[in-house]
């Protein structure tokens, strides 16, 4: 930033930051023996430094006022805005199979990209406005249930519930338990 025509008075200034660095830098070095002083000051210097780094940077961000050419010119990295993301999208199908022993289903469904949580739920048939669906939570894509009876008819479906809150749900599908 030295001689940069849109930084002229930077805060701190930038001998300030330099001066902080150094300290830190020698701090650090003589940390390394590692009696506990030396490791307190080595401690203290970097919170220092980052402070004053933090303070610097915020004059950056509200000397170039969003421009992104003048923020790049300080040298300090500068991240893309952030964009809204976009709704995820209804899982293509959910799969009910039964499991190896009688009584079980396994529950999946395909990837669904920006998904934080898969809430598999099962509900006996037939369904209702008045079903009760039982819900079971997983961060994984397929789920082994149990404790069905044998021959009972049963309809499972996903939520789906995004990074960005919202959420979605599969259409249901029916299995006969095993």
């Amino acid at each position: 930033m030295t001689g940069n025509i849109y930084f002229p008075g930077p805060v701190p200034s930038l001998d300030a930051a330099i001066t902080a660095l150094d300290e830190y830098a020698a701090a650090l070095t003589a940390s390394y023996q590692g009696d506990r002083l030396s490791i307190a000051l080595k401690s203290q210097k970097k919170d220092i430094l980052i402070d004053k780094l933090h303070i610097l940077a915020s004059y950056v961000l509200l000397t170039a006022k969003d421009d992104v050419a003048i923020a790049i010119s300080s040298k300090f990295t500068v991240r893309k805005k952030a964009e809204p993301r976009p709704p995820i999208q209804k899982p293509a199908s959910t799969k009910l199979e039964n499991g190896i022993n009688t009584g079980e289903l396994i529950i999946s469904v395909p990837r669904v990209a920006d998904a934080r949580m898969y809430i598999f739920q099962t509900t006996a048939d037939p369904i209702t406005s008045a079903s009760e669906w039982i819900n079971y939570p997983s961060t994984k894509r397929k789920k082994l249930l149990n404790g069905f009876t044998s021959r009972a008819m049963v309809w499972g479906r996903t939520l789906v519930l995004g990074v960005d809150g919202r959420e979605v749900y599969s259409d249901p599908v029916c299995r006969v338990v095993q």
